[in-house]
């Protein structure tokens, strides 16, 4: 099941459910992604190409990810990630997840090293954390203007 809440237009709110997963467009750049259940092979085929038309042409963005009710990637899923993007795809700029056990850490620090050796990616920063409000706090310190100091 695919349900908007509001037509998506540049840097405004937005949020969609897709299958159990919940995508949500925080303005001026964050992508929160809510996980749950399973994630599956169209579930994470249509969250990426929903950042990739909302992100179009845009300077890069950040996403907050939520893994607390995440019970596993299906193998397909987990493929999707590494496929090439579009050209006019904006850079993600960070990911910070928090709620994940060591298996999700795991496989999510192994698909950052797939990217590293195909050459997409290498620089992306991704971290892991136990609450929200640490894994927002890691995003906000590596925005622009941001602190340089905060971002170790």
């Amino acid at each position: 099941m695919t349900r908007s809440t509001r037509h998506p237009e540049r840097g405004a709110p937005y949020e969609r459910t897709i299958g159990a997963q919940h995508l949500r467009f925080a303005p001026p750049d964050l992508f929160v992604l809510t996980l749950a259940e399973d994630l599956t092979k169209p579930e994470a085929r249509e969250i990426l190409d929903e950042i990739h038309r909302l992100t179009r042409g845009g300077e890069g963005y950040f996403e907050l990810v939520d893994m607390r009710r995440l019970r596993s990637l299906q193998p397909e899923a987990r493929r999707v990630g590494i496929e090439p993007h579009p050209p006019d795809a904006a850079p993600m700029l960070g990911a910070a997840v928090y709620g994940a056990g060591f298996h999700l850490r795991l496989i999510s620090s192994a698909i950052q090293r797939v990217l590293s050796l195909m050459g997409r990616g290498g620089t992306l920063p991704m971290a892991f954390f136990d609450t929200r409000e640490e894994a927002q706090a890691w995003i906000d310190a590596r925005r622009p203007g941001a602190n340089p100091e905060a971002r170790r």
